[in-house]
């Protein structure tokens, strides 16, 4: 598969988000929302999409890739796993949860098997034969029962980069492979098809209303947030959880790939809007979250040195994040400017995080420097910081600003 610039997608997706005009507006509004899956983040909530072959010194609980049908099947009756048992054997060495990606029909296979494809000829469009697309799932499927068991249908099927058909054909294709993997395994779980942008809110809806959520176990969604600042997320979360409830779907929603695609980040910001789009995804009610990615310094917002190992401050922030939450309930964010998608906030947000019968709270000021005096209801005396950096609470005057400051009661 030839290797895909995801910047230049990403920007492309970017003007559409800007011109989409099908968007069920959620109002910027003040006050306090309430995590509509409010049960304890796990390891498995911070997933991460890695590059090349070094494995990411901080931890991550998920690991999320495509096991291409043109990478394993180039002809008809021909079969070469090398690289995907490759791919599947690292990330279980690692104890990681895998979802795997079904997607992209070799030429031969496709339904336009000359279409122009960033990820091959023909790849973007349904097989001709639905029972060929039936032996690639089921060949996936028994290679690795009892080694994956999160399965997802298509990669952003509405950007156009990955999919050029339309939504009927993207439904009886995970009808299909939810038969097959199904049969496998009744423990494997299908997540839909992940749309991205703007435009994917119209695609998402198109699949529901034809019944795609019958076929799936797990809704599936990309939540990039560029060019706005990261309390975006938490307007697209929630413009997604519309759809979903608009059609009866009561299934965990999940986001399967995002991060930061705007102009390149000094370090400080890279840090907040790591932290702040992680949090307020989790908050929003995406038990699970995917960064995208580790091993690339080119990135707008890096998470490795130039070395491509080496994690930064961005980096390390993913680890001390996960301190702060993993075995916690994120149970609601509170702000005076709750924006919709794609807006920016400003005004400052305060996060409950429940450990056991102790609460903590997380706060942050996306507009800049701030300070406020804690109220004593608070019952907390240290602040910790995302470099893990732990200082006393002064009673008056706590500054605080861009990155978010864990505040928590300490003996």
């Amino acid at each position: 598969m030839p290797k895909i610039d995801k910047r230049q997608l990403r920007a492309r997706i970017t003007k559409l988000c800007l011109s989409c005009l099908l968007i069920i507006l959620i109002p910027a509004h003040a006050g306090s929302v309430e995590n509509p899956d409010p049960a304890p983040i796990t390891p498995e909530s911070f997933g991460m999409h890695l590059q090349g072959d070094h494995w990411p010194s901080v931890p991550i609980g998920g690991r999320r890739l495509t096991l291409s049908w043109t990478w394993v099947q180039k002809n008809r009756g021909e079969w070469d796993y090398k690289h995907t048992d490759s791919l599947v054997q690292t990330t279980g060495s690692h104890n990681v949860d895998l979802i795997a990606g079904l997607a992209f029909s070799p030429s031969w296979a496709s339904s336009q098997p000359n279409g122009d494809c960033v990820v091959g000829r023909g790849a973007c469009w349904e097989p001709a034969n639905l029972q060929d697309w039936r032996e690639y799932v089921k060949a996936m499927g028994n290679r690795y029962k009892g080694q994956v068991h999160l399965w997802e249908i298509w990669n952003e099927p509405n950007e156009g980069a990955f999919y050029k058909s339309n939504v009927p054909a993207l439904v009886t294709l995970t009808q299909s492979a939810r038969e097959e993997l199904k049969k496998i395994d009744p423990s494997n779980q299908i997540i839909s098809p992940s749309p991205v942008g703007a435009p994917g809110f119209r695609w998402l809806d198109e699949f529901l209303q034809r019944g795609g959520g019958n076929y799936v176990d797990i809704v599936g969604f990309h939540f990039y947030f560029a060019p706005s600042p990261p309390e975006s997320v938490f307007g697209e979360v929630m413009q997604v959880h519309s759809i979903m409830a608009k059609y009866g779907v009561k299934k965990p929603l999940w986001n399967t790939e995002f991060g930061w695609t705007g102009e390149k980040l000094d370090e400080r910001t890279a840090v907040a809007y790591l932290a702040r789009a992680m949090i307020l995804s989790f908050a929003a009610g995406t038990p699970r979250a995917y960064w995208y990615q580790w091993g690339n310094p080119d990135v707008p917002l890096p998470l490795v040195q130039k070395d491509g190992m080496t994690p930064n401050l961005a980096g390390k922030a993913f680890g001390v994040l996960q301190e702060w939450l993993v075995g916690a309930v994120l149970k609601s964010c509170t702000s005076a400017d709750i924006p919709q998608a794609w807006h920016g906030s400003h005004a400052p947000w305060t996060c409950d995080l429940q450990r056991g019968d102790t609460i903590s709270k997380i706060i942050w000021n996306p507009d800049g420097p701030s300070s406020m005096d804690i109220p004593a209801s608070w019952h907390v005396n240290r602040a910790r910081n995302l470099e893990g950096v732990v200082t006393v609470i002064p009673p008056k005057g706590t500054g605080y600003g861009i990155q978010p400051l864990l505040l928590y009661w300490a003996p």
